[in-house]
């Protein structure tokens, strides 16, 4: 959010740096423009007529809309100037009818003034609609100098008897000027623009890769490192998260307490790496055993848990599994795959011991007052049970 703010501001700052020069040569124009309809206007010595004011009209319009635009946006209004700009190039471009009008036709030089001054709005507003490139001003500027170096030089035409020739070749030089400079600012304007989608660019990438690399450190620090599992701190905190679900929606939750039989005799007798090996074993049978249809009920139909049921590593041979709208009658269908499983691992597979398992099933409902701590306190009473009767039936055996 901060740096699309920051990109915000440099781009605005940008824009009304690139424009502000533009601004000022319009506005210069618009003046240099006025003087030469009153200059016409003296060296014509007509008397004041409609012909005037439909000659002025057009570059009032051009005034009027530059000074609302300006009032309305609180800015350099860009358009407004080039619209401006084009309403001289549409000048330019009557340059060849002017001589034929004012010459073959002997037209008034009033009278064709206000006709060209309003075709060069609509051929301006043509220009702008169509858009506007950068070679119009010279194709439309420099013919009109040339013409009329031509007219005065070389046919000797008197300047004082073609006002209508003689504002051109100064509205030429203004807009070849206007032209190169606003080509020069549509060309800083593009850089700086390129620029702050570089760097935008470059932002999204750095975002997107930091994201990534959140979530890998979010997962390796959830992740057990040997089995893969959700560690005790995360499945701590998933069971916490559940209990408040269980608890929200009515639902019942059960936990069950896994322990490793006598992984200590492994360790002691194998060593620890082939412990580490009977761990792997064992988890990779529960994380097959566990399905995503343990989780019952509301929560599986609705989609809400699209995950198979949590399941951790909280202790070195202690696993803890979370089944989520489940009672102890169906936890017991997990525990008898998992035993199932285990039992097919171990068919063949060589190995000089036997993995077997103890375990715990505790159900909690909304109503139950007990805290996850006691919870899992509890899952390990009944597991630590389950496990002493298991060595009475192995005596009695």
């Amino acid at each position: 959010m901060i740096e699309s703010d920051l990109l915000t501001a440099y781009q605005k700052e940008t824009e009304e740096k690139t424009t502000r020069p533009a601004f000022w040569i319009y506005i210069a124009g618009v003046f240099i423009y006025s003087y030469l309809l009153f200059q016409d206007y003296c060296t014509a010595k007509e008397t004041f007529s409609i012909f005037i004011w439909l000659r002025i009209l057009p570059i009032i319009l051009c005034l009027a809309g530059l000074v609302v635009h300006f009032l309305i946006s609180r800015r350099y209004p860009r358009w407004g100037f080039i619209m401006f700009g084009m309403a001289l190039v549409g000048t330019q471009m009557s340059v060849l009818g002017a001589v034929l009008v004012v010459f073959l036709l002997h037209l008034e030089s009033f009278k064709f003034a206000a006709i060209y001054g309003w075709a060069s709005l609509i051929i301006g507003s043509y220009l702008v609609a169509e858009g506007f490139k950068k070679y119009l001003w010279v194709i439309n500027g420099i013919p009109a100098l040339i013409l009329v170096i031509i007219l005065i030089f070389f046919l000797k035409i008197p300047t004082k008897d073609i006002p209508s020739i003689t504002n051109p070749i100064e509205l030429a030089l203004i807009t070849i000027v206007l032209g190169i400079l606003d080509d020069k600012s549509r060309f800083r304007d593009f850089k700086m623009r390129k620029l702050v989608d570089e760097q935008k660019e470059m932002l999204a990438i750095e975002i997107e890769q930091r994201k990534k690399v959140e979530q890998k450190l979010e997962t390796l620090a959830a992740t057990d490192d040997l089995t893969g599992l959700f560690n005790r701190r995360a499945t701590i905190k998933i069971l916490r998260k559940y209990v408040a679900l269980s608890q929200r929606f009515q639902k019942d939750l059960t936990l069950c307490f896994l322990d490793i039989d006598d992984l200590k005799g492994i360790n002691d007798i194998h060593g620890h790496q082939e412990g580490d090996l009977a761990i792997k074993d064992f988890s990779d049978v529960l994380s097959k055993s566990v399905r995503v249809s343990d989780n019952l009920g509301h929560f599986a139909a609705s989609g809400f848990l699209d995950e198979a049921p949590i399941t951790g590593r909280i202790g070195g041979d202690e696993f803890l599994v979370i089944l989520m709208d489940c009672n102890k009658k169906n936890a017991e269908i997990l525990i008898r795959r998992v035993t199932d499983n285990l039992g097919k691992l171990q068919e063949g597979n060589g190995k000089p011991y036997r993995l077997s398992f103890s375990h715990g099933l505790i159900e909690y409902t909304p109503q139950s007052a007990q805290s996850v701590d006691e919870l899992i306190v509890m899952a390990d009473k009944l597991m630590y049970q389950n496990k002493q009767a298991k060595k009475q039936d192995k005596k009695q055996e």
